[in-house]
């Protein structure tokens, strides 16, 4: 019989072929063979796993906050009769749809304690309140996106500011790098900066301090407060390189705080500066996903806030496990 030329042409390849899969087959039946199960991924593509549509990030931390420096809770109150926390659980989540941009976002704080400032120093954990902080949002690019955020505080118990810190809701643009920039060799710069805009009549408390209903005014009442429409948030994140540093990062993370709504008057819509939060510090990591940080806190003034304002700050040891 005579074969056409394409098929002639043809007969070595495919004897080759014929001669691999012998081989493959072969060696699969023996367990022992070399090599045989990494020819097996090959073969029957084992090591391909489905890939989600979801991802999912976030931190879980816990706080402590050294006598003389614990986390103000309540404003206003005589000593006697303020409760300030000696600990802070925090936890914060993000899960996100990627083909569709869409994601969703809980972050969940808990000051602890029952000390009382020059009155009652103690460790005790009860319970003082719940933050409780929901965020819808959609990626608008790579390293821009769009957020929803409402925010409650409730009472667990000892809040006695829970009428002067009131919810807020805001939409905010976040801008991001998606990679640390790389500053000489000597570092990597990571980070974001938000603004944000709070809807009327769920402005953000700017100006802690009012004293609650039920106590004597100490700075000023909680018909002075003045709360703010607009905010801008920077947070930033310098890891150093150099070998046997490359575990040492700071951190700094300042909130300014503009508007000249009041309780009274929410329908406001200027732009005075108020008040800024200013939260700083250093950082080891102690595995890939757990770090070990010491921050600074500080809350003052921009020349907008009542006369009395709590000009606050305290420091801070916390654990945090980042995925």
């Amino acid at each position: 019989m005579i074969l056409p030329p394409f098929i002639k042409a043809g007969l070595p390849l495919c004897a080759l072929y014929l001669l691999w899969g012998a081989v493959a087959f072969g060696s699969l039946e023996d367990p022992s063979a070399d090599g045989s199960k990494e020819l097996s991924k090959v073969v029957f593509r084992t090591n391909i796993r489905p890939r989600s549509d979801f991802t999912a990030s976030g931190f879980a931390e816990a706080t402590f906050f050294p006598p003389y420096n614990e986390y103000p809770a309540n404003f206003g109150i005589p000593f006697k009769h303020e409760v300030v926390a000696r600990y802070g659980a925090a936890a914060d989540v993000t899960v996100e749809h990627v083909p569709s941009g869409l994601f969703a976002g809980l972050h969940l704080f808990m000051p602890m304690g029952d000390t009382k400032p020059q009155t009652a120093y103690n460790y005790s954990a009860s319970p003082i309140f719940l933050e409780v902080r929901p965020t819808l949002g959609y990626r608008v690019a790579p390293r821009l996106d769009l957020r929803l955020t409402y925010n409650k505080d409730f009472d667990l118990g000892k809040f006695a500011s829970r009428n002067e810190v009131t919810p807020w809701l805001a939409l905010s643009m976040r801008g991001s790098t998606d990679k640390p920039a790389d500053l000489w060799n000597a570092a990597a710069l990571s980070g974001y900066v938000e603004t944000y805009f709070f809807a009327p009549g769920f402005e953000y408390p700017a100006t802690p301090g009012a004293s609650p209903a039920g106590y004597p005014i100490l700075n000023f009442s909680r018909a002075q407060i003045v709360n703010a429409r607009y905010a801008l948030e920077l947070s930033l994140r310098l890891q150093l390189k150099p070998k046997w540093l490359d575990r040492v990062f700071g951190f700094a993370d300042p909130e300014c705080f503009f508007g000249d709504s009041t309780l009274a008057a929410r329908a406001r819509f200027g732009g005075q500066p108020l008040t800024v939060s200013m939260q700083y510090g250093v950082g080891l990591q102690l595995t890939p996903n757990l770090e070990f940080r010491f921050y600074h806190a500080e809350f003052d003034t921009l020349g907008g806030a009542p006369a009395g304002l709590l000009k606050a700050f305290g420091n801070g040891l916390s654990l945090r496990y980042v995925w």
